[in-house]
């Protein structure tokens, strides 16, 4: 990725013109109203690692000023859950350049890496966030899933 944004402001558009949104092929994508506010968008992506599975990309509330985006990847099952691979990383660290490049990379995997361990079934509002200079990270497993989240 090259194209690097203001950690102040990430719009939709930003995001979908982007290297990396262009690196990687989009196999879907959706919108929705929220109750309280906001939209909703989504990003499905060919899983590299599995043929007979996708990932999903959230970034959520405002087109023009995107405040927080959670990555879900799935695993086979509660008892074998999606972990952070090399292919996934790289992922990961181009996002990163995109959604937050003040963020250090190394810094994310290493806490994605500590928390992929713990299951949350509350869900990701029940994770810890770790605070990253203007952004909070949170990572954990939700049943068989994987999930990453950057608030900005």
């Amino acid at each position: 990725m090259i194209i690097v944004h203001s950690a102040e402001v990430l719009s939709i558009a930003d995001f979908e013109s982007s290297t990396f949104y262009k690196k990687y092929s989009v196999r879907e994508k959706d919108v929705w109203t929220l109750k309280s506010g906001g939209k909703n968008f989504y990003y499905s992506y060919q899983d590299p690692e599995n043929r007979y599975s996708g990932f999903g990309i959230e970034p959520i509330n405002d087109p023009s000023n995107i405040k927080q985006i959670g990555i879900q990847w799935h695993g086979k099952s509660i008892y074998h859950p999606a972990r952070l691979t090399k292919v996934r990383e790289q992922f990961l660290r181009d996002l990163l350049l995109v959604v937050e490049p003040t963020v250090d990379p190394d810094t994310v995997i290493a806490y994605v890496k500590s928390q992929q361990v713990n299951n949350y079934p509350g869900g990701s509002n029940t994770m810890p966030r770790k605070q990253l200079g203007k952004a909070a990270i949170y990572a954990g497993t939700v049943g068989e899933g994987l999930i990453v989240g950057i608030e900005r």
